[in-house]
């Protein structure tokens, strides 16, 4: 968070904001987004999934209802960097409560991760973030505002066909670990976890591409339908990339 302040001009500069102020904001977002991963991370590893997906839910509509109501008050670009700040800290805050009993009091030994582990670790999930990202990073640097907010648009849209099926890679995950003495078991929950994803994905990415300016007219309004023929081709990409998160 202070890296990221720390270079919000260049930030600013490089997406052509006319303030700092939402760069700043947006800042706040690594503090909760991190601690949720570890402690989600913890839930998921139990198997106990239903109070993330409260958490998750409840977080959507806070930043939904957040963001509505800055907009209204002419908040400008300030009010969904604030909803999605308030999206992800509502979470965090109700999987702590979860997971209170655990950080009142330490039982076991801690967890320790080898340099070896983490640097192969971190660089994999930051190449999938940057290749899920940084198309519509690059968009908004070079292209123009309306070009660039077509295409932010479209992208969007299509990643529905990569966060559809996304539950299925938070399913598999711990059952990989639970199945490593069992090559047998691992491979099929790989090959049944890709199908599904791939089907998945595939199938709203289809869906999306039959009907690219309805989508595209219902979620962003009718100024939006010229970046309708984009759909197709991203949502497919959204797909691929969601086949790419379970490998």
């Amino acid at each position: 968070a202070v890296l990221f302040a720390a270079f919000s001009p260049l930030t600013m500069s490089f997406l052509d904001i006319g303030s700092v102020l939402p760069v700043l904001l947006l800042s706040l977002w690594f503090v909760p987004t991190i601690t949720n991963l570890v402690m989600g991370g913890t839930l998921i590893g139990r198997l106990r999934f239903r109070a993330i997906a409260i958490a998750t839910i409840l977080g959507a509509f806070a930043r939904l209802l957040v963001t509505y109501v800055l907009i209204h008050l002419h908040a400008g670009l300030d009010g969904p960097v604030i909803g999605t700040v308030i999206g992800i800290l509502l979470p965090t805050l109700i999987i702590a409560f979860v997971l209170r009993h655990d950080l009142a009091r330490r039982v076991g030994s801690p967890v320790t991760v080898s340099a070896r582990t983490l640097v192969p670790t971190v660089a994999g999930l930051a190449g999938y973030s940057l290749l899920t990202g940084v198309d519509t990073v690059l968009a908004r640097h070079f292209l123009s505002s309306e070009n660039a907010g077509l295409y932010a648009s479209a992208a969007t849209a299509g990643r529905i066909a990569l966060f559809l099926p996304g539950a299925v890679t938070t399913l598999v995950f711990p059952r990989f670990v639970a199945d490593r003495s069992s090559p047998r078991a691992a491979r099929r929950n790989l090959f049944l976890s890709l199908a599904i994803v791939g089907v998945v994905g595939m199938m709203a990415a289809a869906a999306m591409s039959a009907a690219p300016h309805l989508v595209e007219s219902v979620l962003f309004g009718h100024k939006f339908v010229k970046a309708a023929a984009l759909i197709p081709i991203l949502a497919v990409e959204a797909a691929t990339i969601g086949m790419i998160a379970v490998l």
